[in-house]
């Protein structure tokens, strides 16, 4: 499955970098390749690092980081209406500000030893929130005609299922250690990150001839 994983995460990657540079101009693509890349260089260097005996919390407490501040500003180019696009804005706010706090409250020293799992819950549940204001934009606009071949879609299919379904995971990610039996959930989340690709090769694929 992992084998699976990693083929799906840098196709995604490759595919999407060859949309954006096809159609630059497309709203929000730029963000969500910056999204996939982010995600792509932090497990390619945690890679590394765990094989030279080091720790890689530090490099997945920045990816919480970057991974949010790309997808909300993704959400921000792509939405219509003036109050989905504020609700993301605060969004953004929020988020931020919460993993600045976040920090203080975990403690400096423990970023290197402990999961920033407030920031990362809070952040899944907001992009949650903003996956179905935008889908019900969607849906109420003449884009659900021709919905196979609108990438936004299909984007926000895939994320709305990795980060909602996610979030039981992230509760407990600093306590697994303690909880040998919920080892499964890894198998889980690695479901669900293969899910989340499948639909952004799928809408990449779908939508190519748009792009053409």
């Amino acid at each position: 499955m992992q084998i699976l994983l990693n083929v799906l995460t840098f196709l995604s990657v490759f595919i999407c970098l060859l949309y954006y540079l096809k159609n630059r101009n497309k709203n929000g693509v730029f963000y969500f390749f910056c999204y996939l890349l982010a995600i792509v260089l932090i497990d390619y260097a945690a890679g590394i690092i765990l094989k030279n005996g080091g720790t890689t919390l530090i490099l997945y407490n920045c990816l919480i980081f970057l991974e949010f501040n790309f997808l909300f500003l993704f959400f921000i180019q792509i939405v219509s209406r003036k109050s989905s696009l504020q609700i993301i804005k605060l969004s953004l706010i929020l988020f931020n500000f919460t993993y600045v706090l976040s920090i203080f409250y975990y403690g400096f020293k423990n970023i290197y030893l402990i999961y920033n799992a407030i920031s990362a819950l809070l952040g899944s549940a907001l992009v949650g929130c903003i996956c179905v204001i935008y889908l019900r934009e969607f849906l109420l606009s003449d884009k659900v005609i021709n919905y196979k071949k609108d990438v936004t879609f299909w984007f926000t299919i895939g994320l709305l299922i990795y980060y909602i379904g996610g979030m039981p995971f992230t509760a407990i990610i600093n306590y697994m250690k303690e909880m040998p039996e919920v080892i499964d959930l890894f198998l889980i989340m690695n479901g669900l990150t293969i899910f989340m690709h499948i639909c952004f090769i799928i809408g990449f694929i779908w939508s190519w001839k748009e792009v053409k």
